[in-house]
């Protein structure tokens, strides 16, 4: 099929989209140079070997002491082509650029890099090393939903809890839909504490409501489902694998009558989409 056939000349859109959509709350750190607004939005556009290319120019012409190098670093990372060649930008971006404003954006994204790949204590890490390194920084309280997510999955409610406090206190009123993942995650948080002795079993948080699209085996079809609810209009679509089974889902909204309308408006574009509750 087309998107099949396609799939090779569209690995940086999906990695751009692992990042900036399906696996992030709030979209990527905002370039400042024109040069690189421009590859970012090639990219977009599954243009991603001119992308690549544009950075790589930009490199090459930059003397590396200038702050405008860590910016095409960090860029360079966004429009990769692959998880390992976005890891590697990023990862040197931390360790060449420390002081610049853009080390802690980089290590927001090996935290998502990580979480994606299944590896736990590679977020704690990164995680804790972005508070100690950044205590100011602006994405703590995007980091505070992956470090909650992954402490949570190693049965550290305190250190989740503790990250969770940290986003909720410093997170933008007018960013509803984080503020909302916060919230949503610290349901966990107000229930009681365990008994030492004899655990009883919480509550369920309430659950937010999200739709979802489709389901594939193929995890590459999957992802080219997320790039075109994107390009129509959809973005921050995210795929939830479960069982072998990667499912594309839109949404995490706080009421079923929102999800209920969002559904409505799916069904026209891409069929017999439902409704889900998704918990912490």
């Amino acid at each position: 099929m087309t998107s099949m056939l396609a799939r090779s000349r569209r690995g940086a859109m999906t990695a751009l989209l692992l990042l900036c959509g399906a696996a992030a709350l709030r979209p990527c750190a905002a370039q400042q140079d024109p040069r690189l607004i421009a590859a970012v939005r090639l990219a977009q556009e599954g243009q991603g070997d001119s992308a690549r290319a544009q950075v790589k120019r930009l490199l090459d012409a930059t003397p590396v002491a200038q702050p405008l190098y860590a910016e095409a670093l960090y860029t360079q990372g966004v429009v990769a082509a692959s998880t390992a060649d976005m890891e590697r930008a990023f990862q040197r971006l931390v360790v060449e650029f420390n002081g610049s404003a853009w080390a802690d954006d980089a290590l927001l994204k090996l935290m998502q890099l990580n979480f994606a790949r299944g590896d736990l204590a590679g977020v704690a890490r990164t995680a804790e090393r972005l508070r100690a390194d950044y205590p100011a920084s602006e994405v703590i309280p995007e980091a505070a939903v992956w470090a909650a997510r992954t402490y949570f999955r190693q049965r550290d409610q305190a250190s989740g809890c503790r990250w969770l406090a940290d986003g909720l206190a410093r997170a933008d009123s007018l960013d509803v839909e984080l503020k909302n993942e916060l919230t949503f995650l610290n349901g966990r948080c107000l229930a009681p504490a365990d008994s030492a002795a004899a655990p009883a079993p919480a509550a369920p948080a309430a659950g937010t409501w999200s739709v979802q699209v489709a389901a594939s085996a193929n995890q590459a079809n999957a992802d080219a489902l997320v790039q075109r609810l994107a390009r129509d209009g959809h973005p921050g679509a995210y795929v939830v694998a479960e069982g072998g089974v990667f499912k594309v889902r839109l949404g995490r909204l706080p009421a079923r009558a929102d999800a209920d309308a969002l559904a409505t408006e799916l069904r026209r574009g891409y069929g017999p989409v439902f409704v889900v509750e998704e918990r912490p």
